[in-house]
């Protein structure tokens, strides 16, 4: 309270220190917290590259200090920034103060991107040998940090034990787990609300930071990447229907048969005439389309750190509500996984049974050996480093 009038005060998330200092610096912001060492490279101009010259700029206050963490385990051999070459380190988000100030050290150290085997900072930290933040301590990342992963039950536990559960309550209760179809029916409704909105932002955010040089590397190893799954879907919409039993039934007459087979336009399913009727539609490839435009337009345009900003508040915004309903997962699993075995007769499960031998095999075969296997391909990380990682998730 200031003269007897209430000033309201936000304390919005955003993406750090360099973003504060350029929405101050073009008047969006009246007052903003940056580390030091980023307003000096702002007032004094010396990294242009990375954020422009701020001669206008005043220091209020100083709070209090944020030294630069590098955590390792308590078994690793690390024992100064020189020894990072060779390891997988997190370096920070494009854009992030934490990114900079690790790029600076780079400089001083004669070290680059090609130095490390992995630099990926939006794995969780078991897929990392090194982990950089500069947060105030003491926090998580010091108490935690530096421990060895060991074995810790996640939501996976919890997902397998309640379909086990709703399968065991179903065959008992039978027909009286009808109702629970509902419930299975809206959480997957509410898993659905987010993807198509987070699908948009995240794209045309992280696209937009991306240089020149990462656009077309990135566009090259995504078509790569997209022709593999082609091929392999493909391949699976031709062999999976090879192993289920023929079944032999009488010769019926339907006006499907005659029915002239719908022609799927690929046109309208690709080409983003109207991006906002495929958004309305849920057309996922028109909207994806659209958004890898917009993105990599971006990468050309000035002053874009007020724009992608915004998308990076939305985006943690929409990963909150997704972390809301992901912890909804054992009772919707519960609920379908009950209606599901209360409701079936034993002569359907037996004519299902080889649908679902194939179905979880084909899910098995992508989940840990052709997906696994395409993210290790493209990227520092090994097969098993990406299997720990989400084995945790």
């Amino acid at each position: 309270m200031t003269t007897g009038r209430l000033i309201k005060c936000q304390a919005p998330p955003t993406g750090g220190s360099r973003f504060n200092l350029s929405r101050l610096a073009i008047g969006a912001f009246d007052f903003a917290l940056a580390q030091s060492d980023w307003q000096y490279y702002a007032y004094h101009g010396t990294r242009p590259d990375d954020i422009k010259r701020f001669g206008n700029l005043r220091a209020v206050m100083s709070l209090h200090a944020e030294p630069l963490q590098i955590i390792v385990s308590e078994s690793s051999t690390i024992a100064g920034f020189a020894d990072l070459a060779g390891h997988r380190v997190g370096i920070g988000n494009p854009g992030s103060g934490q990114r900079g100030t690790m790029s600076v050290l780079m400089e001083r150290y004669r070290m680059t991107l090609d130095d490390f085997a992995g630099r990926h900072a939006l794995l969780p930290r078991a897929g990392l040998d090194v982990s950089a933040a500069a947060p105030a301590p003491p926090t998580d990342v010091d108490r935690d940090g530096g421990r060895d992963g060991g074995p810790r039950v996640g939501s996976s536990l919890l997902i397998f034990s309640a379909l086990a559960v709703g399968i065991v309550v179903g065959l008992v209760f039978g027909e009286y787990c009808a109702p629970l179809t509902t419930v299975g029916d809206a959480f997957v409704g509410l898993l659905q609300m987010t993807v198509l909105a987070y699908i948009v932002f995240s794209l045309i955010a992280n696209l937009g930071r991306l240089s020149l040089g990462e656009s077309k590397r990135l566009l090259v190893i995504g078509l790569s990447v997209m022709v593999v799954l082609w091929v392999i879907g493909a391949a699976l919409v031709v062999l999976m229907p090879q192993a289920l039993p023929a079944f032999k039934t009488g010769a019926v007459f339907s006006t499907s048969l005659i029915d002239p087979l719908l022609e799927v336009d690929f046109l309208r399913l690709f080409v983003p005439s109207n991006p906002f009727r495929a958004l309305a539609s849920n057309f996922a490839p028109t909207v994806v389309v659209f958004c890898l435009f917009l993105g990599f337009a971006l990468t050309h345009v000035a002053n874009k750190e007020a724009m992608l900003g915004l998308l990076d508040v939305i985006n943690s915004a929409l990963a909150r509500v997704n972390h809301y309903i992901v912890k909804l997962s054992p009772i919707g699993i519960f609920a379908i996984a009950a209606s599901a075995s209360g409701t079936i007769t034993l002569e359907e499960f037996e004519r299902m049974q080889a649908y679902l031998l194939i179905y979880v095999g084909g899910a098995l075969f992508l989940t840990f050996w052709v997906l696994t296997m395409l993210v290790a391909t493209f990227t520092p990380f090994g097969y098993r480093d990406v299997l720990r990682s989400s084995a945790n998730v």
